[in-house]
């Protein structure tokens, strides 16, 4: 099968084209640049806002789409009207299945601009036939979020939590995240959305945690009520002031303890994977 990954080079494409790869797909990818891509993959330059090369549509059977621009409104709207524009372009290129990795933070409790910029894109996009959205957790792994949790953890001695940690997160494994949508590409009745993340959420003090130990650090939590952090972040960022976490993620965060999104069951569970369940909860 050959498929398209648009927006390959981020922490989940460069991981999904690996993987893909592992598992005999054709794949063509899509990007600004083609960063650590392997040198044998086809690829072609492309960014939001740009129609994407006929060359590229050419004989794919699935297109997956991973790009989002996280500077600003204007971005939003960008990604937004890209998005849509291509689910339509090529399907009248004759791709009759596509996926879009939208957020467990799309939906009606949407309050952060990445939210509500992926529940408008899911609008856009379920009137396009063969259309599926993907809504995974917080993905864990060596980039991402957590990645950079990871990172302030090998670097500081004090973490500043929100509400001291207690909220809920949904997380998925990159690894199970990647090998359930190469399942989605092949199922034969495809469903119209699935929502990869494991049962049972874990609490952000725990993922923090979790963090910490895999960088072999144990800083101190510093509990902060969460409407005074964000408040402290949105100065921040307003006097320019660089942090590893934004405003709009926290927005997401306190939205997302109001989600309603029930996991879904792609995948039977070998014992792989159940092994990096267990670590990831451990």
């Amino acid at each position: 099968m050959r498929i398209l990954i648009v927006g390959a080079t981020g922490f989940i494409g460069l991981r999904l084209a690996e993987i893909a790869s592992e598992r005999n797909f054709e794949i063509v990818a899509l990007s600004r640049n083609n960063g650590a891509l392997p040198s044998r993959l086809p690829w072609f330059k492309w960014a939001l806002g740009e129609p994407i090369p006929a060359a590229a549509l050419k004989g794919v059977e699935v297109a997956i789409y991973l790009a989002h621009d996280f500077d600003g409104l204007t971005a939003a709207e960008t990604t937004r009207d890209a998005t849509v524009a291509a689910f339509s372009s090529a399907f009248k290129a004759g791709i009759k299945r596509q996926i879009f990795f939208s957020s467990y933070s799309a939906g009606q409790h949407a309050e952060s601009l990445y939210g509500r910029t992926k529940f408008e894109i899911e609008t856009g996009i379920k009137r396009v036939p063969g259309a599926i959205i993907v809504r995974p957790g917080l993905v864990i792994g060596a980039g991402g979020l957590y990645g950079r949790i990871k990172t302030l953890a090998a670097r500081l001695p004090i973490l500043v939590l929100p509400g001291g940690g207690k909220g809920l997160v949904p997380i998925i494994h990159l690894d199970v995240l990647c090998q359930s949508i190469l399942n989605l590409t092949e199922a034969k009745k495809p469903i119209c959305e699935a929502n990869l993340f494991y049962k049972e959420p874990i609490t952000l003090r725990q993922l923090v945690l979790n963090a910490c130990g895999q960088a072999n650090k144990a800083p101190w939590i510093l509990p902060v009520p969460t409407r005074l952090l964000l408040r402290l972040i949105t100065f921040c960022e307003l006097i320019h002031f660089p942090l590893p976490v934004s405003a709009d993620n926290l927005k997401g965060f306190i939205a997302n303890q109001y989600a309603n999104h029930e996991p879904t069951q792609l995948m039977e569970l070998d014992k792989n994977t159940l092994t990096m369940i267990n670590r990831d909860h451990e």
